[in-house]
């Protein structure tokens, strides 16, 4: 399963994990593996201050899962209609679908009707 990592600081994180160098534009995500995720965030990395004690490079990582991605995987089933007829397993994969339908960024792979 796919999960986003956020980096919720304003600056670029930097890391080398796993013998690459990851790098998570500001207030931006990168998509990998919850496994992978789950390794990257909790991996130790040495906090480095300035001479007032202020952090220069906090790790601010986030893990986002995608509730319909992550019912699917369980084998939820499907209980919720979008207006334009599109079947969710949960209500913030519903609302979240609504929300992008409004602002006109529908993803076409979720715009097939779920049978």
């Amino acid at each position: 399963m796919q999960v986003k990592v956020w980096n919720d600081d304003e600056n670029t994180w930097t890391e080398e994990f796993k013998g690459e160098n990851i790098l998570i534009p500001p207030r931006n995500f990168i998509m990998m593996s919850k496994a992978e995720a789950n390794q990257l965030v909790s991996q130790y990395s040495p906090v480095k201050r300035d001479g007032t004690g202020r952090e220069l490079k906090p790790k601010k990582l986030r893990i986002e899962m995608d509730p319909e991605e992550f019912a699917a995987h369980t084998d939820q089933p499907y209980k919720y209609k979008s207006s334009d007829g599109m079947e969710f397993r949960t209500m913030a994969g519903m609302k979240k679908y609504e929300e992008d339908l409004k602002a006109g960024v529908v993803n076409e792979r979720k715009r097939s009707k779920a049978s």
